[in-house]
């Protein structure tokens, strides 16, 4: 009786941990993304689904925005599966962000629904080719940090002042790669990501700037205070001028983050113009190869970061920190230069500490 009260409980206990378990040993939730289930998730494939379709696993639709619009209904988030998904902001297609619904990439487009961003590509591509700030992902004003973008590649149109995602909200964007127009010169200025009056979450994205005449991965203004941490952000190609980050009258949080100039004429990594104060503290800044390269730059009558602590930099760099104090700009060029800004009187006491040279 013993033994067999003990060959019970061994195979009880089996049985519980299949039944809670995935086949990769993770959990099987499905409100999660990633072993997500048709009570909680609506499904988009544009190879096998369609349009006007339940938007199931089984019977998925074929298009992001009519998956947003029935996960608004329903009350949850969107999976989306590996494919090209072309909009055009031209035309009003642009995917736009909808408070609450979450939408997440790296789906295998075989109705298994398995989940791997790297292997299973989902890109939503802008095909906009006119002037004007055009984008592939609108985050509007009444988005708030609890909707997420999460593993996709979203890519900027090819008209002037092109951008893949425009945030006048405060979304949170996770694990994509976001381009601004990789085609070449064709247009003023290309951007990855252009922040206007809204404080977004970026964490761990691969941003570009993309090309045309100026490049910008990302773009901060007016009274923004996004918070950028763990993305590898590159300036771009822009033929003039190449920027990783341009801050305007914004106080971003800039944390952990490698940050290269791209390879513009002029290249640099962080342009502060008037009004910014950023808190930049564990980034690494890496020399793109313009013709002219500066880490860091504050512009005449800016303000300055309110830390500036334990930033890694290149040695290449034509200039490391570009500062404008009482009138005069100067070009620091050494470590122990950087880390005595606020003792010299360039910065406020007590912000700048721990910088040195990346290996």
């Amino acid at each position: 009786m013993k033994n067999y009260l003990i060959c019970t409980l061994v195979i009880f206990l089996a049985a519980a941990l299949v039944t809670c378990s995935s086949p990769g040993g993770g959990s099987s939730d499905p409100s999660s993304p990633n072993t997500p289930g048709n009570d909680y998730f609506v499904f988009v494939d544009m190879t096998n689904g369609n349009d006007g379709a339940a938007g199931t696993k089984e019977d998925p639709v074929d298009d992001i925005n009519e998956g947003i619009s029935l996960a608004d209904t329903a009350n949850k988030n969107v999976c989306v599966a590996a494919g090209t998904y072309e909009v055009s902001s031209n035309l009003g297609t642009e995917i736009n962000l909808v408070e609450g619904v979450s939408l997440y990439g790296g789906y295998s487009a075989d109705g298994n629904w398995t989940r791997n961003i790297s292997a299973n590509i989902t890109t939503i591509t802008d095909l906009a080719t006119t002037n004007g700030l055009t984008r592939a992902i609108l985050c509007g004003a009444l988005i708030t940090s609890a909707t997420v973008v999460d593993g996709f590649t979203i890519n900027a149109g090819s008209g002037s002042n092109a951008t893949a995602v425009y945030c006048q909200g405060n979304g949170t964007f996770s694990h994509n790669i976001i381009n601004g127009y990789q085609g070449g010169l064709a247009g003023t200025t290309s951007y990855a990501v252009y922040i206007q009056t809204a404080s977004p979450v970026l964490r761990d994205n691969t941003l570009n700037g993309g090309s045309h005449d100026s490049s910008c991965g990302i773009y901060i203004f007016s009274n923004s205070v996004p918070d950028i941490s763990g993305n590898t952000i590159n300036g771009g190609t822009g033929a003039n001028f190449s920027t990783c980050i341009y801050c305007s009258e914004s106080s971003p949080q800039l944390t952990n983050n490698t940050l290269n100039s791209g390879s513009g004429n002029v290249a640099r990594c962080v342009n502060l113009q008037v009004g910014s104060t950023p808190s930049v503290e564990g980034n690494s800044f890496v020399d793109g190869g313009g013709n002219t390269s500066v880490a860091f730059t504050e512009s005449a009558g800016v303000d300055e970061p309110t830390s500036f602590i334990n930033n890694g930099f290149d040695d290449s760099f034509d200039t490391k920190y570009q500062d404008f104090s009482l009138g005069v700009t100067h070009l620091v060029n050494t470590i122990a230069d950087i880390n005595a800004l606020d003792e010299n009187g360039y910065n406020t006491a007590d912000t700048v500490s721990g910088n040195y040279l990346n290996p």
